[in-house]
């Protein structure tokens, strides 16, 4: 009931400002109710809210509010509510980027599909491990997110923001390759590799003209490629496995000779991929008919970008 959370909103707000121990007492008060309210119903959007209100005011432990929400995490380890408000404390308290970063590796380890830890993950790399030069955060808390942009598209290659460091997307690389083999078919860990991909060729597209960057690419691409098939090997069916072998393809398409190049294939090597990637999206139709129109649109375009 959206209304009688706000009417208790409206009746604490003088005793908030008032301060001192009332409102220090009131506050746990409200954290009781809300609490009582989330061992109910976990994803209570009113609830969440009004916890989050409460700890706005500063009148009670954040630590314990970490230990809190861990908890309940615990019991329902992919609640994106439960993520939104840790994320929330974590700000609120200055909550330093490497414990937040470590606390998410704990929890892929345990679910690799979890979706919201993979996401805190793709928030929290770009300002620890960024490459020099990239203009610094005022702070380290997980806040200064959105203040350097940080954030990779997950839906294309390509972005602007802060870029990862190479050795810190090898380690990603790995971590991500044994949720594939693991849970071939989750597609959380499908979806941050496509994010770690847009982190690679960022580095490529924010120096076009380096050819150690381009070759550096081409390697990426090729680990990356030569992983795929091999889990193909093993589970032919695997559609996120066909749909990031596709990407693979049309990405090495796109950054033309420096993919070909690497693969020993000469000049042929682009055409060979374009090829390569209408092929593997054609397939993909037959696989999975229910996303046939989305299938039939990525080889168009793969097409039209090899004319």
């Amino acid at each position: 009931m959206y209304t009688a959370w706000n009417h208790r909103r409206e009746a604490l707000v003088p005793v908030f400002k008032e301060g001192g121990q009332q409102a220090m007492q009131a506050a746990a008060e409200e954290l009781a109710l809300t609490l009582r309210a989330l061992t109910r119903n976990l994803k209570s959007y009113s609830a969440w809210h009004h916890r989050k209100w409460v700890i706005g005011h500063r009148l009670t432990s954040l630590e314990a509010e970490i230990t809190l929400v861990e908890t309940l995490l615990d019991a329902d380890d992919r609640n994106f509510h439960g993520w939104a408000y840790r994320r929330f404390v974590a700000d609120l308290m200055g909550m330093p980027v490497q414990r937040e970063l470590e606390y998410t590796t704990r929890k892929i380890q345990h679910n690799f599909s979890n979706y919201s830890a993979w996401h805190y993950r793709s928030k929290l790399l770009p300002l620890l491990h960024s490459e020099p030069g990239v203009p610094a955060a005022a702070d380290d808390s997980p806040s200064a997110a959105a203040e350097r942009q940080a954030m990779i598209s997950s839906s294309r290659a390509g972005a602007t923001g802060a870029l990862v460091l190479h050795q810190t997307l090898e380690i990603e690389y790995e971590l991500v390759s044994q949720a594939f083999f693991t849970e071939p078919e989750d597609q959380s860990g499908w979806i941050y590799h496509r994010w770690l991909l847009g982190c690679s060729v960022a580095h490529w597209q924010a120096a076009p003209e380096s050819e150690a960057e381009r070759a550096r690419l081409a390697d990426v691409l090729g680990c990356q490629l030569a992983l795929v098939s091999d889990l193909l090997d093993l589970e032919p069916g695997s559609v996120w496995a066909r749909k990031t072998r596709a990407h693979l393809l049309g990405l090495m398409q796109r950054v033309g000779g420096a993919a070909g190049g690497s693969a020993g294939r000469g000049s042929g090597g682009e055409a060979a991929d374009c090829v390569a990637a209408a092929a593997a999206w054609e397939d993909l139709e037959g696989l999975d008919p229910y996303r046939a129109g989305y299938y039939r649109h990525a080889c168009s375009v793969s097409a039209r970008a090899s004319v």
